[in-house]
């Protein structure tokens, strides 16, 4: 398991477990973030990795499972995302 499956994991487990991931998420996605080639290819492979385990965690919870699967839908339409579009 890797660094970012961990950190997803960790917030499951507390009562604010939407806010932290949203802002875990929010800062891979933010302009200040991704400022040079080698952060935004970093970045992108850890959302790459974030919808990875979203497709493979299951959970008895279905409010878990409905926010991560708008999680990975936000995800995916960042990464497929084309100005020109």
């Amino acid at each position: 398991m890797n660094k970012i499956e961990d950190l997803i994991i960790d917030a499951l487990q507390a009562d604010d477990y939407k806010l932290r991931i949203r802002f875990l998420v929010a800062g891979l996605m933010s302009c200040e973030s991704n400022d040079t080639p080698e952060k935004i290819k970093k970045n992108n492979e850890w959302l790459h990795d974030i919808i990875a385990f979203i497709d493979s965690y299951h959970n008895d919870d279905q409010e878990i499972n409905a926010f991560l699967c708008k999680i990975s839908e936000s995800i995916n339409s960042y990464l497929n995302y084309s100005p020109e579009s």
